[in-house]
């Protein structure tokens, strides 16, 4: 870790770790999480020069410092599971099966406030996504670390909203424009990134398929989740867009996401 600023990842007790608690299904889960948050710096370079404040390149560097944080912990803990796991190997089969836009001229959104407000929709997913791990899981150092994350994954996701609330009351982005960019980002998740990660960290010597490791991946993460933690992201996006879910509306719209990607979850497991 090369910023100054201590890390909850420096006082991490390793020795929680209990190999007999360890689900093979999160296992693989982790280790393409892995790849993906270590990702971090590529992020940066794509982001950063879309900014020109100072300050929020700043807040941009730091966010994705931790977020390579992340990388590394999941990293250690996936070499703890699996002792003879090659995660180096992995990283490389990701950096060359998927890339970050980096040196793009401008926001692949369309404008700093819709990138701002995509990255939230990324922060409620991950954020969503390692609370439903810490709670399915058992294995007592692999939740506490998903803990962790979760919690940063919140914070962040707090200061991408500021950002793009401050942007926007200069771009002020129409509704359904801003409902265009949380839909195409909620979309991506069957998209390139993750289907690469699980693919890099399981796929061997075959060709990499999208489709096909995209399923593989979301068959595993969609079986994760509760109405509780699909509830959380449904919050978290519409907060971001602006509106407040009642409480009921909020529990109704958790149920039946949850279904609805259980369901999926099947589908997936079905083709698989």
């Amino acid at each position: 870790m090369s910023e100054t600023k201590k890390h909850w990842l420096q006082t991490i007790d390793w020795s929680l770790f209990n190999s007999a608690k360890v689900n093979r299904e999160h296992l693989a889960l982790i280790q393409a999480a892995a790849l993906v948050e270590a990702n971090g710096p590529d992020y940066a370079a794509y982001l950063v020069p879309l900014f020109p404040e100072e300050a929020l390149q700043s807040k941009i560097r730091h966010w994705a410092w931790e977020e390579t944080v992340h990388g590394e912990a999941l990293g250690r803990w996936a070499r703890l599971a699996d002792p003879a796991y090659d995660l180096e190997s992995a990283r490389q089969r990701f950096s060359a099966t998927y890339r970050v836009p980096i040196g793009a001229a401008s926001s692949v959104r369309g404008s700093p406030a819709r990138e701002m407000l995509a990255r939230c929709v990324v922060e409620s997913g991950t954020s969503s996504f390692y609370r439903a791990l810490a709670d399915a899981t058992e294995e007592p150092l692999l939740k506490l670390i998903c803990t962790k994350i979760a919690a940063d994954e919140i914070r962040h996701y707090r200061m991408f909203l500021d950002e793009f609330r401050r942007l926007d009351g200069t771009e002020k982005n129409p509704f359904l424009e801003r409902a265009k960019v949380v839909y195409g980002r909620i979309a991506e998740v069957e998209d390139e990134e993750f289907a690469a990660a699980y693919y890099a960290a399981h796929g061997g010597q075959e060709a990499f398929d999208v489709k096909k490791h995209g399923r593989a991946y979301l068959a595993v993460a969609f079986g994760i989740y509760r109405p509780e933690h699909t509830r959380l992201a449904a919050e978290l996006v519409t907060r971001a867009l602006g509106l407040r879910l009642p409480k009921l509306v909020a529990k109704g719209v958790g149920y039946l996401s949850a279904r609805s990607i259980a369901r999926k979850a099947a589908q997936f497991r079905a083709a698989a």
